[in-house]
């Protein structure tokens, strides 16, 4: 099927995307080994989809599919947790640096 090498091909050509930025210090050396890996399964799993119904039974779950639904489902998830994160992280600064500007500005600041 066609879908055998689209899926390969376009994961390769996102590996090299990465790469591209990594070299262009875009990326760090984290995200780049994490994208690497994602596109590897996805690159390998499109070229060899019996894998991903063996991976699924061996998990428990009766279809390839629904594995890879599932999987979407906790990397969505995973990310949303993560910004969330990362927003109280900014809203703390941000208020950090607010108060930390009021108090010099009526001369009691640092």
């Amino acid at each position: 099927m066609v879908i055998h090498l689209l899926v390969p091909i376009f994961a390769l050509f996102m590996i090299l995307r990465q790469f591209s930025y990594y070299s262009h210090h875009e990326r760090t050396w984290k995200e780049l080994l994490f994208w690497l890996v994602f596109w590897g399964v996805v690159g390998f799993f499109g070229y060899e989809p019996s894998y991903l119904s063996n991976f699924s039974h061996l998990i428990g779950i009766r279809t390839g599919s629904n594995a890879l639904f599932l999987f979407s489902i906790l990397v969505l998830l995973y990310g949303f947790g993560r910004l969330t994160i990362i927003v109280d992280e900014l809203e703390n600064k941000l208020t950090q640096m607010v108060r930390e500007d009021a108090l010099r500005q009526i001369g009691m600041g640092r």
